[in-house]
């Protein structure tokens, strides 16, 4: 996920990590527990209303904008479904990253999903609806490379890519603070530098980064050493005190429980485990969430 060192003008915000992703949360006790009458819901804060929702349309496969200025994307479907069940209509519009939350914040939309994790310093500004995804971190190298990121040394003697303000960022910022860092504004910047060789290695979240592999520039290379466990969870960012958090909470909880999830969820990610056996783990997440459901 990703994560944002700013939000309005003065208003400084510690990161603020969005993205990567590798498998849906697991139900919360209070999601489980809505669960079991999600079918009979009723979304009285939303239902004929008009949602104003931000994401940033260039973070793949969560979200991305077409040649047509449509969005798509994983978050962009969730989102769709979500707002198809609380029957309410959703305006989606594409935002730049660093503009996100502020854009919240000062009530340019109602609610931002865009692989968003949930961190301290942004419950501070903004609250969140229950994790739809959670997150590792991985790093990306050539394929046959030698470098070894388990070995911190390795770490801090190559280049690195990376989406600035981002949880990879932050991560590698207070693990590896001798590293030297190419950070970029998005991430399809990053994998281009890291497909030019101006960077030897790159970190991302786990889901673009497989993504990405499965590209024609991604061909050549691989994912190399063991996940990053952040504990990183990513939700729906809404207004503080925001009457959606509910509805939005319920509607979750019925997509996961009718099976609307787990179809958006293998329609992006079921065929990412044919890589490798790291990739093979979110199909496997996904089976065993769908029987706690």
């Amino acid at each position: 996920m990703k994560a944002n060192s700013t939000l309005l003008g003065a208003m400084t915000v510690a990161s603020l990590a969005l993205v990567g992703c590798q498998k849906p949360a697991e139900k919360s006790a209070e999601t489980a527990a809505a669960s079991g009458t999600a079918s009979t819901a009723s979304y009285t804060s939303v239902a004929g209303k008009t949602i104003h929702i931000a994401t940033e349309g260039t973070y793949k496969p969560f979200s991305t904008t077409k040649a047509d200025g449509s969005l798509s994307g994983f978050d962009v479907e969730l989102m769709r479904a979500l707002c198809d069940e609380m029957k309410a209509k959703c305006e989606i519009k594409p935002q730049d990253w660093d503009g996100l939350l502020p854009g919240l914040i000062a009530k340019k939309y109602d609610a931002v999903i865009d692989a968003i994790s949930i961190t301290k310093e942004r419950q501070a500004q903004v609250d969140f609806t229950d994790p739809y995804f959670t997150n590792t971190l991985v790093f990306v190298t050539k394929k046959g490379s030698t470098i070894n990121p388990d070995d911190p040394a390795q770490i801090e003697s190559n280049k690195v890519a990376a989406q600035r303000s981002t949880l990879s960022t932050q991560w590698m910022e207070n693990t590896h603070p001798k590293a030297k860092l190419n950070l970029y504004e998005n991430l399809d910047q990053a994998f281009m530098d890291l497909a030019a060789g101006r960077s030897t290695m790159m970190i991302s979240d786990k889901a673009p980064a497989y993504y990405w592999l499965t590209t024609p520039e991604g061909q050549g290379f691989e994912v190399k050493g063991k996940e990053i466990d952040v504990d990183d969870k990513m939700a729906i960012a809404l207004q503080k005190n925001s009457p959606l958090r509910e509805d939005f909470n319920k509607a979750i909880a019925a997509v996961k429980e009718n099976g609307t999830y787990d179809k958006i969820y293998q329609s992006y990610f079921g065929n990412m485990g044919t890589t490798n056996a790291a990739a093979s783990s979110v199909t496997t997440t996904v089976s065993a969430a769908s029987a706690s459901k």
